[in-house]
């Protein structure tokens, strides 16, 4: 039995391969180092932009008269929709913070309007008290008017009664003054006979 190694083909791949990266390496490097090389690609891409200026103006001019949207245009319209998306970020910032002072706003409305109906109630309740004392007072008043009506009916029954003794005693002086007279013509009169 011999010691042969069997044969590797991904081995000899990478050598191969090794040596052509290393010829192109040098091959790279002398070219880069080559004046006339370099001038020569300088032209090149001179004349390339210039072409592709000039391609650029053509189409832009071919895009205008068709209505096609350029490289520029397109640019611009992404411009315009970020600056767009920054404007409705910044009002949706607005709009929540609205929202946020709307919403304690509304809270200090519900707690202010809870308090004015809270106040409301107790000034109806105290109305009613009132109005109940008020009640009572007045019906106090209307028997105390009544009482002094049936007072002046009869302090005027009793000022007739104060006339009709008046009127009495009148009566009775004319009586006693008459009684008197009589009293006086029988001595009179017996005296006489």
């Amino acid at each position: 039995m011999t010691n042969e190694k069997p044969y590797d083909f991904f081995t000899s791949y990478r050598k191969i391969s090794e040596m052509w990266e290393k010829g192109l390496n040098d091959f790279l490097f002398k070219a880069v180092d080559n004046k006339e090389l370099i001038g020569l690609t300088k032209i090149g891409v001179d004349a390339h932009s210039r072409y592709v200026e000039r391609l650029k103006r053509n189409h832009e001019l071919i895009a205008s008269y068709w209505n096609l949207p350029t490289k520029k245009d397109v640019a611009n319209v992404a411009e315009l929709t970020i600056q767009a998306e920054e404007k409705v970020d910044m009002l949706e910032q607005q709009i929540w913070s609205m929202q946020d002072a709307f919403a304690s706003t509304f809270k200090e409305q519900q707690t202010l309007i809870q308090n004015v109906m809270e106040f409301n109630q107790q000034m109806h309740g105290e109305l009613i008290k009132a109005a109940k004392g008020l009640s009572a007072d007045v019906k106090k008043l209307r028997k105390e008017i009544e009482e002094t009506e049936e007072l002046k009916t009869n302090f005027d029954e009793m000022r007739q009664e104060l006339a009709d003794l008046a009127g009495m005693k009148e009566d009775l002086e004319e009586m006693k003054n008459l009684l008197k007279q009589e009293n006086v013509q029988p001595e009179l009169t017996g005296s006489a006979t």
